[in-house]
């Protein structure tokens, strides 16, 4: 099962352990952490539980690069 992150549009893999999974997951790529329902090897929902870096810190990034 392939699923994009929330936060930084990633795309990763989960195996089979995660068919019938509902809890946290961590993306590699930027550390955000989300909250995932799979069922059947399917993701029936995702959610950002939190990210790794604080949003403020991400907004400010963003206008200093603007």
């Amino acid at each position: 099962m392939q699923i994009r992150c929330n936060h930084c549009g990633h795309n990763f893999k989960l195996d089979e352990a995660y068919d019938n999974y509902e809890g946290e997951v961590k993306c590699w790529v930027c550390g955000a952490i989300l909250e995932i329902k799979m069922h059947d090897g399917y993701l029936i929902s995702s959610r950002n539980a939190r990210t790794a870096i604080p949003v403020t810190k991400i907004v400010k990034q963003q206008r200093s690069l603007a």
